[in-house]
């Protein structure tokens, strides 16, 4: 099976992109190798043997290098294939970027980072380093045990790079202990050169070895993947830094503050870090911890002059007023409040209204109702799929309350290109700051369904709902039904809004800036919120939270008593209140009525917790805790974990 996945895998080296090879002066900017005619990279001092000629575009098999060990070695039966016991092989193996998914993910991002980048910056490099896709070495000395599952996927590389392909400039050196003793396994890599060398203890080692002996990295074969990962992707934190150096070069603005904030996201996103699942998801909500202190949230959200408030890019707390609160004031009397809280973050108090665009319109993939004669109708976005393990064969399509705001009525959409009823809504809610329905697919529909979660890149794949802080994710996605795919951040992780809907109904919600342009917009709320895992293994992705507002504004305006008796007047659940039509002119804010000023857009989307939601859904349908899903029985698709 694993040799059947490798082959179709590597079937894609044998159309190489054709790529034009240059020579550079920068050496920051050499994140490849050029390949030669043998599969090498010049750097090693070694005499090549032609087996196949060059005309015919092909390559030799790669050439061995021969090192002189130290006298330890002479002890042992080294494994070098007939080579005598003062000399060892250095066996290199080829790899689609793709076999490493970890990696491949990151430098998707970096890439897309880039072309946002180099607007910007002063002196961008010339070359376009993203033309081909890249090829990956590995190289190793000693046995291969095809028992272990990577091991056998190592020795099952390709033998040889494809003609015309770039080779990554991370190139990690591995030894796997195996039958070897400790000694000999180090001295196997001494005697070569490397950016990594990685020494794989076997498993049946009971001594606790030192993390690094030299230049060496010492890991157990749990790790084997995490420490190949992260030396591939050190050339991009690398690279990483110094966009984030040059941006700072320019000087500080709004553009560069939310460029360096991608970048480091980015960077956040290549550090390992499993979060913590709760085996209760009906307790899980409190693994969502709440830095705004109680009495400082309970004392803004009493206050009338308050719109909105909460944590911003995890270093300041921001405070919305209206133009008629005393700031100066509220700044003191909110120190006092709890001066700890505000040594930890800056507090930023500032007269503007923060303005929610509910995603409420016309033409999208799920609809109350059917299209009238003109074709037009309302509609937001089928996020998702989840399904009750006691009775798996029924199916539960998520979306929002605000398109959907009672039970038993109709939901519709597009099957077969034909408006179709797929199913009736059994719950919605806005508690807990939800905007949360489920549509039970009916059994006609069931069968048109394919409830498989997608990632960002359209590949189908697992998806557990995440339970643990949101300050440990970096980087977020959706697909929503009118923007596609989008990708942002998170700007703020526990914000709240005034009004409160009412006096027990004080959860917060969470703020994402897009990185390039909104992160969502209209019709696209019901868009489930999810990250890659920040782990090695790719096979799964965590659902976050769901979007229920679009490109939120900050405006600053003159607070009339209409307008405040207006905000009062309506139930949130239907209230649109368009920052454009408050503010009409020029996105960029020119040209703006002398009383109302609006900045340009921020790209933020305002979005929920899902496990919250899931909760009261069970909870509502006397479920058993842990009794609903979303897909999660997928194979993986790494040819080194199958």
């Amino acid at each position: 099976m694993i040799h059947t996945a490798l082959t179709q895998v590597f079937a894609k080296a044998g159309k190489p992109k054709q790529c034009v090879s240059k020579t550079h002066s920068d050496p920051s900017r050499l994140l490849y190798n050029e390949i030669s005619p043998y599969g090498q990279t010049g750097q090693e001092e070694i005499k090549h043997k032609t087996t196949k000629s060059i005309a015919s575009k092909t390559v030799s098999s790669p050439p061995r290098l021969t090192v002189q060990t130290e006298e330890a070695l002479s002890n042992e039966e080294l494994p070098t294939d007939g080579l005598n016991k003062a000399g060892v092989h250095l066996q290199h193996v080829y790899f689609e970027s793709e076999c490493f998914e970890h990696f491949h993910y990151i430098s998707q991002l970096v890439k897309d980072c880039r072309s946002r980048v180099d607007k910007v910056r002063k002196t961008p490099d010339d070359e376009t380093m993203w033309d081909c896709e890249v090829m990956i070495r590995l190289s190793y000395v000693g046995k291969l045990d095809v028992a272990f599952p990577i091991q056998k996927s190592i020795q099952g590389g390709k033998s040889v790079a494809s003609v015309n392909r770039k080779i990554w400039e991370a190139a990690p050196l591995l030894c796997f202990q195996n039958d070897l003793s400790h000694q000999t396994a180090l001295e196997l890599l001494k005697g070569n050169d490397a950016c990594h060398k990685i020494f794989v203890k076997s498993r049946e080692v009971s001594r606790d070895w030192s993390a690094k002996e030299k230049d060496i990295e010492i890991i157990d074969y749990e790790h084997v993947l995490e420490a190949i990962t992260s030396c591939l992707e050190d050339p991009l934190h690398r690279m990483l830094d110094k966009w984030i150096k040059q941006i700072r070069e320019t000087g500080s603005t709004r553009e560069t503050v939310w460029m360096i904030l991608e970048m480091e996201n980015i960077q956040k996103q290549m550090t390992f870090k499993k979060p913590e699942q709760n085996a209760d998801s009906l307790s899980a909500t409190l693994g969502f911890a709440e830095n705004v202190p109680r009495d400082v949230k309970e004392y803004l959200a009493r206050r009338a002059d308050v719109n909105a408030f909460g944590t911003w890019i995890n270093s300041h707390f921001k405070v919305f007023t209206t133009d008629k609160a005393d700031n100066q004031k509220l700044h003191d009397e909110l120190t006092k409040i709890d001066a700890t809280f505000f040594k930890k973050y800056i507090l930023d108090i500032e007269s503007r209204k923060f303005v929610k665009n509910l995603s409420l319109r016309q033409g999208s993939h799920i609809s109350p109702e059917k299209p009238n004669k003109d074709g037009y109708f309302v509609a937001g976005t089928l996020g998702g799929f989840i399904t009750q393990t006691e009775e798996p064969e029924k199916k539960y399509a998520l979306t929002c309350n605000h398109i959907f705001p009672i039970t038993d009525i109709p939901a519709y959409a597009e099957i077969s290109q034909k408006f179709e009823e797929i199913g009736k809504c059994v719950y919605t809610t806005r508690e807990n700051h939800c905007d949360f329905a489920a549509i039970e697919i009916s059994e006609t529909a069931s069968k048109e369904c394919n409830i498989t979660f997608r990632r960002e890149d359209k590949k189908e794949t697992n998806a557990l709902v995440y339970d643990d802080n949101l300050e440990n994710l970096a980087i977020l996605h959706k697909i929503g039904a009118e923007s596609d795919v989008t990708t942002g951040f998170i700007l703020s992780d526990e914000f709240y809004i005034n009004p409160l809907i009412d006096e027990d109904n004080r959860d917060f919600v969470f703020l994402v800036r897009g990185v390039n342009g909104l992160f969502s917009k209209s019709g696209d709320s019901g868009s489930l919120v999810f990250s890659r895992p920040r782990e090695v293994s790719q096979n799964s992705v965590y659902v976050v939270g769901m979007v229920f507002g679009f490109d939120t504004n900050l405006t600053v305006y003159e607070n009339s008593k209409e307008e405040d008796a207006k905000s009062q007047e309506t139930d949130t659940s239907v209230k649109l209140e368009n920052g454009a039509n408050n503010c009409s002119g020029t996105p960029d804010g020119k040209d703006l009525p002398a009383s109302c000023s609006r900045i340009k857009s921020e790209h933020i989307s305002m979005c929920y917790l899902i496990r919250p939601a899931l909760d009261l859904f069970v909870e509502n349908q006397g479920f058993s805790v842990n009794s609903v899903k979303f897909k999660d029985d997928l194979p993986s698709s790494s040819p080194f974990l199958s």
